[in-house]
């Protein structure tokens, strides 16, 4: 299973020498602290945004990338499963109203057919008023942000989604 991109470089971790010995053999101690070379992974946790609306792509594409995160943008619920298909994702962003199926329909295709990312989407919509709408997205147990949102809301809720799921 896909965790992520890995970027892969040399770091220098200086650990206290007590605490060493639980992580590596200790070889050599310098002193209080011992210097272990070690190739760390970073992972770049994977988002799917569904947005028809271009500008509110590149903002939502710009905040995520500069939160660390590796973003995929499609502008409809099929090109979802396309994506959905082909790559894991930690978190999903989700437009309510969508060209070709819209955020009601998606979700129950996304609970029969990908269960496990059905508790990965936020909602977004600018209906969120709407009676009808509203007791859907309630219904989801998800979270949802009515447009328009401060991107700093949506990136702690993408936050609290991605370390649901981490088991560390």
């Amino acid at each position: 299973m896909e965790q992520g991109n890995l970027s892969r470089g040399p770091y220098t971790v200086k650990i206290p020498a007590r605490r060493l010995a639980v992580l590596a053999p200790i070889s050599q101690i310098n002193g209080w602290f011992q210097t272990v070379n070690l190739t760390c992974f970073s992972i770049r946790m994977n988002v799917l945004v569904i947005e028809d609306d271009p500008a509110v792509v590149r903002a939502l594409t710009r905040a995520l990338e500069r939160a660390s995160y590796s973003v995929t943008s499609v502008d409809n619920g099929l090109a979802a499963f396309a994506e959905l298909g082909q790559k894991s994702f930690d978190a999903v962003i989700c437009d309510f109203r969508l060209p070709f199926l819209d955020g009601e329909k998606f979700y129950g295709e996304i609970r029969e057919d990908y269960s496990h990312i059905a508790d990965r989407i936020i909602w977004v919509t600018g209906f969120a008023s709407d009676e009808k709408t509203r007791k859907f997205l309630d219904s989801t147990g998800r979270p949802v942000l009515g447009k328009p949102y401060e991107l700093t809301d949506l990136l702690s809720l993408v936050r609290d989604t991605v370390r649901r799921d981490d088991p560390a």
